[in-house]
């Protein structure tokens, strides 16, 4: 995995076997088409710049100006880059930017995601799917299937049609990760493994 925004760093990293982009902001039309025929992934953390921002908001005196500018100039092209690479048959994988944001808030990525372009199920899959494959955890995590470990969300609502339902935390009726109940609101019985 590279963390890579410019153009030629994304190329280096693609073309010299890097599985991952990490942000992916400035990618042009040929290390789109060469990250899909490698099956590199794509991993924006739409969320970062966002985070940059809002701490630039509560504490201004922190940040240094140049960091504000690049974060507000980089949002709209990071949407872009998204799209562009969903057209491109790129693999996006929904990451974070640990560290830039505050811990349990990373299902704004979700909608940002959205935002950029993907279908809800998409960045759904995205979470699930093309996560646990992005960091080879597939035959354990990402769907649900007999033998993995059972991670999964109940939600209040449905979020093919409302993605911004996956922040509201009072419509999470059961969270589970690897079989553990974490919140059950519904007294659902469990099992560790699907």
């Amino acid at each position: 995995m590279a963390h890579a925004q410019g153009t030629q760093g994304i190329r280096n990293s693609v073309f010299g076997g890097v599985e991952s982009i990490e942000h992916c902001i400035y990618p042009d039309d040929e290390t789109l088409a060469e990250m899909k025929k490698r099956g590199t992934f794509m991993v924006p953390t739409l969320v970062a710049p966002v985070w940059v921002l809002r701490y630039a908001e509560r504490a201004p005196d922190s940040m240094h100006p140049q960091s504000i500018r690049k974060a507000m100039e980089v949002t709209d092209e990071h949407k872009g880059a998204v799209a562009r690479a969903l057209d491109a048959g790129v693999r996006i994988a929904f990451g974070t930017d640990q560290g830039v944001g505050p811990h349990g808030r990373n299902a704004e990525e979700l909608s940002l995601l959205v935002e950029a372009g993907m279908t809800p199920m998409q960045a759904i899959v995205a979470a699930t799917r093309t996560a646990s494959e992005c960091v080879h955890l597939q035959d354990d995590v990402g769907t649900l299937e007999p033998g993995k470990l059972a991670d999964l969300l109940v939600v209040d609502g449905e979020p093919l049609t409302d993605i911004g339902i996956m922040m509201d935390r009072e419509k999470l009726q059961v969270i589970m990760q690897g079989g553990r109940l974490h919140k059950n609101a519904l007294d659902v019985q469990t099992r560790a493994r699907v």
